[in-house]
C-alpha cells in the first residue's frame, strides 16, 4: 500500500506535508504539497457508480498523524478506497475507510497502524469486499439516514415548495441558494460565480446532496456532480422519488417505473451507462429493477413492457366504466390541498391522509348518496402540482382516465394559501392538457377553519359559484352536496310510473338510484313519481304514464 523508498526519501529531505493520489494499479496520478484539502481530488477522473468505490486512495504524509473531520470526510464525499495519514517521527500510521451500511456509504473507520503494517496493508482485497456490500442491496428496499439538502431555485416561494417537496422525501434541508440570474447557464445551469459559492455552501454544512428547483439538462446533471462532488438532483426527479416511496399497487409501481425509466434514458450518458444512482436515496428509490447497470436497449426493452402492461390496464378500466351506471365526481387540486380529508367526509372512506405532498397517489373509488337520492361515484386523484414532470402525466395516463371520464370535477383548493391562484391556474392548465375544462367544475375552498370570514367573502365574491368548506371539520359539507346535487340534477327527470307487482323489483332501484317523491299500492299494480336519471327512465318507458 505505501512504497517504503518514498517514505525514506521524503523523511530526510521535505520538511512540508505531502499528499498523493493513487488510483488502483499503483500509478500516482496528482502529488501536491500543503494540507489536504477537496482541491487536491477535484477535476480528477473516477470512479462514479453508487455501487463502487471511486478507485482513488490518498496518501497524506507528514510529521504528525492526526486529520480534521473536514478531511476525513473527504473520505465519504470523493468515495475513496481509502486516506492514510503518515506520520514519520511516531513510525504510525492512520488508516481511514469508508463503512457500508445496507447498501450505502454511512460513516468511517479508523485503524491505528504502524507503518510497516500500512505497507502490507492489502486494499485491493478490502476495497472487493467493500464493493460487494454495496452491490448486494435491492436499490429501492435502502432505509438510508437522512440527506443534508442544499435548495437551489429563483424565488423564495419556489424554495419554500421545494422544501416541502425535500421533506417528503426524507431529506433534511441545511441551506438555501437563490439564483437570481435569469439566463441558464448551459454547462452548469447557474453561473459560475453563484457555482463557487456553492461549493463553499456544500462543504461548509458537509452537505451530500443539492436539490435544483427546474429540470437540468443531462449535461448540466453530470457537470454538477463533477464540479460539486455530491448528488445533485433535479425537481423532477425529486418528484419521481416521492412518488416511487407512495407507490404501493401494482399499477402504481408500474406507472412510476415506466415515469422513471424515461426520465433516465437520455441520462445514461450524464451518469455513465447505469440505471440509477445506487445506495438509496432520491433518484433511486422506486419499483424498477434492481440490476442497474443495464444499456440503453435493455431500458427501451422494459418501456416497451412497461406500457403493454399500463395498455392493459387502461383497458380493464374501461369494462369496469362500461358497467357503472352511476354519475362519477372526480376529485382535483393541487396537491395537499385536501382532497383525501375531502373524499373521507363525503363518503365516509378511509383514506390515507397526510400532512405531506403526494400523500395519495393511487386513484380511490367510494360511492355515496346525494341528498336528491342518486347514488353517485366519487373519486380521489393524485395532486398535481407546478411543474408536474411531463413523464408523470403520461405514464399515470391511465389514473388520470377517471379525470376524463368524469361526469363532474371538484376542484379543491387550499384556501389557506399565500400563492392560491397561481396554484389554481396551475390545476387548469393541467385539466387543459387532459382536455377536461369543458366539463362542469366546482371550485371548492377548503381549510376555510383557517381564514378570516372577510377573506371567504372576497373569494365568494371572485368565484360566484364556489362553496367554502372545513373538510376537517365537516363545516359546509350541507351546502357542498347540494351545490353537487344542482349539478347532477340536470341530468333527472320526475315520472309518473305504473308497475304490476310482478314487476316490483324496479321498486327498490328507484330508492337507490333516485328519489322516490310518492309511491301508492292500489288494485294489479303500484303508482309511483320518482326523481330519478334520464338513463334510468330510458330504461322503464314501458312503465311511465
Amino acid at each position: 500500500m505505501l512504497n517504503q523508498q518514498l517514505l525514506v526519501q521524503f523523511e530526510e529531505s521535505v520538511p512540508v506535508q505531502l499528499n498523493l493520489v493513487i488510483d488502483r494499479n499503483g500509478k500516482v496520478v496528482k502529488i501536491e504539497q500543503g494540507n489536504l484539502t477537496a482541491n487536491l481530488l477535484e477535476g480528477i477522473r473516477r470512479r462514479r457508480s453508487k455501487k463502487r468505490l471511486s478507485g482513488l486512495r490518498v496518501i497524506t504524509i507528514s510529521d504528525n498523524q492526526q486529520l480534521t473531520l473536514a478531511q476525513k470526510n473527504l473520505a465519504l464525499r470523493f468515495r475513496l478506497d481509502n486516506l492514510v495519514k503518515v506520520s514519520l517521527k511516531s513510525d504510525s500510521a492512520l488508516l481511514v475507510i469508508p463503512k457500508v451500511a445496507e447498501g450505502r456509504l454511512v460513516s468511517l473507520e479508523e485503524i491505528n497502524l504502524t507503518i510497516k503494517q500500512a505497507i502490507e496493508f492489502d486494499q485491493l482485497a478490502v476495497v472487493a469486499q467493500l464493493e460487494e456490500r454495496l452491490s448486494e442491496v435491492d436499490n429501492y428496499r435502502v432505509k438510508e439516514d437522512r440527506e443534508r439538502a442544499i435548495l437551489v431555485g429563483k424565488a423564495e416561494e419556489e424554495l419554500e415548495e421545494l422544501n416541502g417537496l425535500a421533506t417528503t422525501a426524507g431529506v433534511e434541508v441545511v441551506a438555501r441558494s437563490l439564483q437570481k440570474q435569469e439566463r441558464k447557464n448551459p454547462a452548469y445551469y447557474i453561473g459560475t460565480g453563484k457555482l463557487e459559492e456553492l461549493k463553499g455552501l456544500v462543504f461548509s454544512q458537509q452537505s451530500n446532496l443539492v436539490i435544483f428547483d427546474d429540470e437540468l439538462t443531462p449535461a448540466q446533471h453530470s457537470n454538477l456532480e463533477e464540479v460539486l462532488a455530491v448528488q445533485v438532483v433535479d425537481r423532477t426527479e425529486l418528484i419521481l422519488d416521492i412518488f416511487a416511496q407512495h407507490a404501493h399497487t401494482k399499477e402504481g409501481k408500474i406507472q412510476v417505473e415506466l415515469a422513471q425509466l424515461e426520465y433516465l434514458l437520455p441520462r445514461l450518458t450524464g451518469k455513465g451507462k447505469e440505471l440509477s444512482r445506487l445506495g438509496g436515496g432520491i433518484g433511486t428509490r422506486g419499483p424498477g429493477e434492481t440490476k442497474l447497470e443495464i444499456d440503453r436497449r435493455k431500458i427501451r426493452k422494459r418501456i416497451h413492457s412497461l406500457k403493454e402492461q399500463l395498455t392493459e390496464v387502461r383497458q380493464n378500466r374501461a369494462v369496469q366504466r362500461q358497467g357503472r351506471k352511476n354519475p362519477l365526481i372526480t376529485l382535483v387540486g393541487y396537491t395537499n390541498a385536501g382532497k383525501s380529508t375531502l373524499m373521507n367526509l363525503l363518503t365516509a372512506a378511509d383514506v390515507k391522509v397526510e400532512d405531506e405532498l403526494f400523500a395519495t397517489l393511487d386513484s380511490t373509488l367510494r360511492q355515496a348518496k346525494l341528498p336528491i337520492g342518486r347514488q353517485v361515484i366519487f373519486s380521489d386523484t393524485v395532486g398535481f402540482i407546478k411543474k408536474l414532470p411531463h413523464q408523470l402525466v403520461a405514464a399515470f395516463q391511465a389514473t388520470l382516465e377517471e379525470v376524463q371520464q368524469a361526469d363532474l370535477l371538484l376542484h379543491v383548493v387550499d384556501s389557506s394559501q399565500a400563492q392560491l391562484k397561481e396554484r389554481m391556474a396551475t390545476v387548469h392548465q393541467v385539466l387543459e392538457e387532459l382536455g377536461v375544462l369543458n366539463k362542469e367544475i366546482v371550485t371548492i375552498f377548503n381549510k376555510s377553519d383557517l381564514v378570516a370570514d372577510d377573506y371567504l367573502e372576497l373569494l365568494r365574491q371572485d368565484y360566484p359559484s364556489s362553496v367554502a368548506i372545513s373538510a376537517l371539520t365537516g363545516e359546509g359539507k350541507d351546502r357542498l352536496l347540494e351545490r353537487i346535487s344542482e349539478v347532477i340534477a340536470r341530468d333527472m327527470v320526475t315520472v309518473d310510473l305504473e308497475f304490476p307487482y310482478e314487476a316490483g323489483k324496479w321498486i327498490d332501484q328507484l330508492h337507490q338510484n333516485g328519489q322516490v317523491l310518492e309511491e301508492n299500492y292500489v288494485a294489479n299494480k303500484i303508482k309511483v313519481t320518482a326523481n330519478i336519471s334520464k338513463r334510468l327512465a330510458q330504461r322503464l318507458q314501458d312503465y311511465q304514464v
